[in-house]
């Protein structure tokens, strides 16, 4: 470990029941380290401590969280466990139904992250490194701001315009609360300039390090779980497959109907940054093991681009039982300099050194345990 960090290390990591936070517990209790994770329920937490009961190399404990956007919640973690070196803070909400966003999304990303920042002030003594993790959309352009804006000086409209870990999203709160979607991408920029400012004006004894990833996909950290609707009228529980945001966009393609399989329309325009779950955890603790080339930066984290048709040709190559619409396959087949905006990732691929799993891998994993948990349960089980 580059920075002397000791496996016997306390991190604590916040939202510690999501999709990337599962599978950074896991690989934090693999390296030995001892984490503590805060949960919103009693439930989550034992669910948790459940899949990491074979994994003898570090320990796992939980504390109660149940709204991180609320003053002070996060001073009763730090004062309870004094030993805490590392801080990650990965909770804020992720999803695209939100009917009121500045309450659902907005405002609890940026108290979050605030409220993470002000309790490691006051109370996390022993704190030399917090890693936050922020998103792709905190520093590129999408949707409405995809479009080519001119460099002052030059009126060439060929120019592309290149985005790297220096970039930031320029949307607007008014924006922001057009649609939930432009809301998520409000809520990571505007929390995470939050934390920037922090980092300015507090000038810190804590180094900070934020993670930048794209749409993040791949298999779960443990085994899915199978939830049972009691709300169902029949007399048979109906089964439902407990899935995360990233994993449901698998789903909705393996949900495609096979009947005039020809004929459904399959989305090419909008296109998607790519990154593996396992990869995003993995980030996150190359940031504080090497906190002298990490201090102070975003990490960017991109391996690849995709659309749906894209998707859907690798589920199609692997998994041809399935017999899912083919779409049109050449429109899967990214041309990468036809993209709008150009990416530069070569600052944070020095540091994280490894090579990215690939997309292709990273989907047929996803589906291989999606299967086999709908395989496990029979087939009254619903994707």
């Amino acid at each position: 470990m580059t920075d002397k960090i000791k496996p016997s290390t306390t991190v604590f990591v916040s939202g510690a029941s999501g999709f990337i936070a599962q599978e950074l517990i896991k690989q934090l209790i693999i390296k030995g380290y001892n984490v503590i994770g805060s949960v919103r329920s009693i439930i989550k937490g034992e669910s948790i401590k459940s899949n990491l009961s074979s994994f003898k190399n570090g320990k796992f404990n939980y504390i109660i969280i149940k709204d991180i956007s609320l003053l002070g919640a996060f001073d009763n973690v730090l004062q309870k466990y004094p030993e805490i070196e590392i801080f990650i803070h990965t909770a804020s909400p992720f999803h695209f139904k939100a009917e009121n966003i500045e309450q659902e999304l907005l405002i609890p990303a940026i108290n979050g992250t605030k409220n993470a920042l002000l309790a490691i002030k006051k109370y996390g003594h022993n704190i030399n490194h917090v890693v936050i993790t922020s998103s792709v959309v905190a520093v590129g352009k999408f949707g409405k701001f995809e479009k080519f804006e001119k460099f002052p000086q030059n009126n060439d409209s060929k120019l592309e315009l290149i985005i790297d870990e220096n970039s930031w999203n320029p949307i607007t709160w008014e924006m922001a609360l057009k649609n939930p979607v432009y809301g998520y991408f409000g809520s990571k920029t505007f929390a995470e300039k939050e934390v920037w400012k922090f980092e300015k004006f507090e000038t810190p004894k804590f180094n900070i390090t934020t993670i930048n990833p794209g749409m993040v996909l791949g298999p779960q950290a443990f085994p899915i779980n199978i939830e049972y609707d009691n709300n169902n009228n029949n007399n048979k529980k109906k089964k439902n497959l407990q899935l995360n945001t990233s994993s449901q966009e698998i789903v909705r393609l393996l949900n495609l109907p096979t009947n005039d399989i020809n004929k459904v329309k399959i989305s090419t325009r909008l296109i998607n940054t790519f990154i593996d779950v396992r990869d995003v955890a993995k980030a996150h603790i190359i940031a504080f093991e090497n906190s002298e080339k990490t201090k102070n930066k975003r990490l960017l984290l991109i391996q690849d681009f995709y659309n749906d048709q894209k998707l859907l040709n690798i589920i199609n190559k692997n998994f041809p039982q399935l017999n899912l619409p083919k779409g049109e396959f050449i429109k899967g087949e990214i041309n990468k300099s036809n993209l709008k905006n150009s990416w530069n990732t070569i600052k944070t691929k020095t540091i994280f050194g490894d090579k990215y799993i690939e997309i292709e891998k990273s989907v047929i994993d996803s589906v291989n345990q999606i299967l086999e948990a709908k395989n496990k349960e029979s087939s009254q089980c619903k994707l």
